[in-house]
């Protein structure tokens, strides 16, 4: 799967998602053939020279770290990176004992991914700024 993170603006347009138009649009139909080409799982741009060449760099490791994730190991990392759940929580929806959520965290390296994901959003939120300056 790929994805990619685009800022600008998106004209409705008719018909199906394919028809869309605006500056976004096209440069995220651009950006999914780039990692298509360069068998990337996430690409992000702001439109800043500068901050895209670091997220180039960047977004696609998060991708990658979580391609390497067993489902279980997805799921937890989501149900701590994206639900803000601690590990005892984690272990409480999942019906597993604490210890095992640990092992899973720690094989996964849901901490560096955590890491690495704050990165990101800090180069991203500093792009846009300066986009929007």
């Amino acid at each position: 799967m790929r994805g990619v993170a685009v800022l600008g603006g998106v004209d409705a347009g008719r018909g199906p998602a394919t028809h869309r138009t605006g500056d976004a649009f096209l440069r995220a139909r651009a950006l999914l053939e780039q990692a298509r080409d360069d068998h990337d799982g996430l690409l992000c741009q702001t439109g800043d020279a500068a901050t895209d060449a670091v997220l180039a760099g960047t977004s696609p490791v998060m991708a990658a770290i979580i391609d390497r994730m067993t489902d279980r190991q997805r799921q937890i990392a989501r149900l701590a990176l994206v639900d803000g759940l601690r590990r005892s929580e984690i272990a409480d929806r999942l019906g597993v004992a604490r210890p095992t959520v640990s092992v899973s965290y720690a094989r996964a390296d849901v901490r560096n991914l955590a890491r690495l994901t704050g990165a990101v959003r800090t180069i991203w939120a500093d792009g846009v700024q300066r986009v929007s300056a």
